[in-house]
């Protein structure tokens, strides 16, 4: 193959195997991943399966696809979030507790939008964080720095004496309390509490501002 057509293949290669994951994504809305055969996968995103397994080994080798995307996603948000005014947008709030709801909210929203990636890939996530433990610590640095903000600018509404220590563990029980309630939901600890999303969100953002304004 020369030059001149590698160089003409490879974007269109690029969209296809885009199309195969927008294809998947759009699958695991609907389905389990284990549900999914890669025949449908094929068939959504309107290519051959021999087409599938010239860009991925097998099904779950989409699962690591799935996750770079996602980690990609994380690190844009956490850019963008990063580069407002974010000390502005929590004193414009007025409260610990209006700043804790409207943050809560956004990290709801966001978990919401990509459930189906966070279902697909629960179990694979949790080998790769092993494996790749450098790269996700440095996200939950740069999510941890966004959270401390509140407790910093609502200093003198928290009561806990060590206030970095209580923005880690806020950091820490959004992160696993969503992700919980994402991949649990229909079943287990979640099903149990029958509440509303909507219900549910305030109950956590009531939650977190009673820790944090509890003394120690």
């Amino acid at each position: 193959m020369t030059a001149e057509r590698v160089k003409r293949t490879q974007p269109r290669a690029l969209r296809t195997r885009a199309k195969m994951l927008q294809a998947l994504e759009k699958l695991l809305k609907t389905k389990e991943f284990d549900q999914i055969a890669v025949t449908e996968i094929a068939s959504e995103a309107g290519v051959a399966v021999g087409s599938i397994y010239s860009h991925f080994a097998d099904k779950d080798a989409f699962l690591e696809a799935l996750l770079e995307e996602w980690r990609a996603r994380l690190e844009q948000r956490l850019t963008d979030v990063q580069a407002s005014d974010l000390e502005a947008e929590l004193r414009a709030e007025g409260s610990l507790r209006a700043a804790l709801h409207m943050v809560v909210q956004y990290n709801y929203e966001q978990l919401e939008q990509e459930k189906h990636i966070i279902r697909a890939t629960h179990h694979y996530l949790r080998q790769k964080m092993k494996a790749d433990e450098d790269v996700w610590r440095h996200l939950q640095e740069r999510a941890f720095q966004t959270v401390e903000a509140i407790v910093d600018v609502y200093a003198e509404e928290v009561r806990r004496t060590d206030t970095v220590k209580a923005a880690k563990m806020l950091n820490y029980s959004l992160n696993a309390i969503f992700t919980e309630w994402t991949v649990y939901r229909e079943r287990g600890v979640p099903a149990a509490l029958a509440l509303g999303n909507e219900e549910f969100v305030h109950e956590v953002a009531e939650l977190v501002f009673g820790y944090l304004t509890t003394p120690d």
